[in-house]
């Protein structure tokens, strides 16, 4: 009788505190996508008034 393949044994692959963090602030985004909207655009006008300010 004939001896069938073994399967390949999955790879355990360790997650980086990098990776996790990235996608911890992705799932964030998705939640609350008008929260950093909203902050983003207050960032470019604070900027963009600072700029102006010291030009």
């Amino acid at each position: 009788m004939a001896r069938s393949a073994k399967q390949p044994k999955a790879v355990k692959r360790r997650s980086n505190a990098f990776q996790d963090g990235v996608v911890a602030v992705g799932g964030m985004i998705s939640r609350n996508p008008v929260l950093v909207g909203g902050s983003t655009a207050f960032l470019v006008t604070l900027f963009y008034v600072s700029a102006n300010a010291l030009w």
